[in-house]
């Protein structure tokens, strides 16, 4: 069948999704390139400082995560969700908990003072730290660039060799992941790259071993739970597809299989806190502390930008907060997970050029919701929508500017983070390497570029956000005294203002664009 050129244009200009030639594989020497300068980057930005430095008493995010090493090393089981919670208690599920416990013992076993129990705390011995920012690399490397380098082979059967190795490169080094697990400190990594093995599972059909996967990221960390909603009504699509297409007694056993994995690694990972339901109910309450408010600091989200004018925390309890805010996510959150489903009840017959697309677009949607109108968010939990994002910047996904406009909005909506820990410079540059090898083409020169319009507001936007970062950066007092984080304030409304654009074209894009290409270069249009 001859090709033709698809020049469809949406309403903000980009074509909804370009067709792209057959091409060869991943060649070794690229693969190996890409690794080396996204371990490289995470090497330089270790040399950086990270949350807590010299901040006595309670430092930061970093003597959190070594203090963990420390009490899971030190006390038995039944105290980890209960040791002096006022210093850095732990807040995060069982397999956070078997991850510190593991590093601990290696850290014990190197230089014991380094967790030993209180006498430890503040620790900042250079050795410490090199030893720290070594085990985020290596758990970063063990399973989000790994599951990073399989999906992007996996989804490489119509992309160029140039877009393949773009794609890989730009997965391997996006800013906003770099920048909080390397630069700040934590291991979101392990989360995200958990719940990227879950996405491969499903484009290989493997729903029992994804389904583990993805009960791997929730055990990490509860903010997996912005996939939840998605995730379900995926599973529960390919349950009843199954029903539809081979009886009931296929769905009902497809369900089983999955409803088995699921409680299988669930129950073995909480099963040391099982004891009693007062244990349990400690590392649940541990886990969902709502009693530390609607949203902390100044975050990108819509309750956080309404609260200049409405006090939502003045005018209602935080019982009534919790109720508002679970209503405002689903509402935000179903039409895109029911979409989801509905596409898995008749899977295309024909091989997709990303057969990921669509449960990304829904990862992605369902997660920005969560992070826009749910309750207790941080800055950070952005890494979330993030890298489905991230997954979709291929130009034959259609979502290559809007994606490098969300990266880049990202990592300036957590500027004034950064910039507490030292990391204004290495923000700046990473943001700059991002956009000038992929964003500023995409936005500005891409066959899918968006209309001249739209390109001229991502111009004007990039314009005041490099003006507010050089403020925050370089002028010490804000120009009204009565607002003294005027500049953070603005930062958290632009962001929120990009957020929620966005949020509505991607939604859009999923709900009424959805044009899959095909391997080969056919196309036929969904229903």
């Amino acid at each position: 069948m001859g090709k033709k050129k698809h020049t469809d244009k949406d309403l903000f200009g980009a074509s909804a999704l370009p067709e792209q030639p057959a091409s060869t594989p991943f060649t070794s020497v690229s693969v190996r390139v890409s690794l080396l300068v996204a371990l490289l980057l995470r090497w330089t930005l270790s040399l950086w400082g990270y949350s807590g430095l010299d901040s006595p008493p309670m430092y930061g995010d970093f003597e959190a995560q070594r203090h963990w090493l420390e009490i899971t090393t030190q006390l038995p089981t039944k105290l980890w969700y209960r040791y002096d919670l006022q210093y850095w208690g732990l807040d995060y599920p069982p397999l956070t908990a078997y991850h510190s416990l593991l590093l601990g013992y290696i850290a014990n076993a190197i230089n014991p003072s380094w967790v030993a129990l209180d006498a430890s705390r503040g620790n900042e011995d250079k050795n410490l730290k090199m030893f720290m920012r070594y085990t985020a690399i290596v758990t970063d490397l063990i399973i989000n660039m790994s599951a990073t380098l399989v999906f992007c082979k996996m989804c490489s059967k119509s992309k160029t060799r140039s877009e393949q190795n773009t794609l890989l490169l730009l997965a391997l080094i996006q800013p906003g992941l770099l920048l909080i697990d390397h630069g700040h400190f934590q291991y979101n990594s392990a989360m995200l790259g958990f719940t990227l093995w879950f996405v491969v599972c499903m484009a290989k059909k493997q729903y029992a071993l994804g389904s583990v996967f993805f009960c791997l990221a929730l055990g990490f960390k509860q903010m997996a739970l912005y996939y939840a909603l998605p995730v379900f009504f995926y599973l529960l699509g390919v349950c009843v597809g199954v029903a539809k297409r081979s009886g009931a007694i296929s769905g009902l056993k497809q369900l089983a299989i999955i409803g088995i994995s699921v409680l299988l690694t669930m129950g073995i990972m909480f099963s040391p806190f099982m004891g009693s339901f007062e244990d349990v109910g400690q590392v649940i309450h541990r886990i969902f502390p709502v009693g530390r408010g609607l949203y902390e600091d100044k975050v990108a989200n819509f309750w956080c930008a309404i609260s200049i004018i409405i006090k939502m925390k003045v005018l209602f309890t935080t019982e009534s907060l919790v109720r508002i805010s679970i209503g405002a996510t689903l509402l935000a959150v179903l039409p895109s997970s029911i979409h989801l489903f509905y596409s898995q009840l008749s899977p295309p017959k024909i091989a997709l050029a990303n057969p990921s697309r669509k449960l990304l677009l829904a990862l992605l949607n369902g997660s920005l919701a969560f992070f826009l109108f749910s309750f207790q968010v941080h800055e950070k939990s952005i890494l979330i929508p993030l890298m489905p994002a991230t997954m979709l910047l291929a130009q034959s996904d259609g979502l290559a500017w809007e994606g490098s406009v969300f990266i880049t909005t990202a990592v300036f909506s957590m500027f004034p983070l950064l910039r507490r820990d030292g990391l204004a410079v290495p923000t700046v540059a990473l943001t700059l390497i991002f956009n000038i090898l992929y964003g500023f083409p995409s936005v500005f020169e891409s066959e899918g570029k968006p209309f001249l319009l739209v390109r001229a507001a991502i111009g004007g936007l990039y314009a005041l956000m490099s003006t507010l970062v050089f403020c925050e950066s370089f002028v010490n007092e804000s120009p009204v005294p009565k607002l003294p984080d005027l500049y953070t304030v603005v930062n958290a409304l632009v962001s929120f203002g990009v957020f929620g654009l966005l949020f509505l074209r991607y939604n859009y894009v999923q709900l009424f664009m959805d044009d899959p290409v095909v391997v080969g270069g056919a196309k036929k249009k969904t229903k």
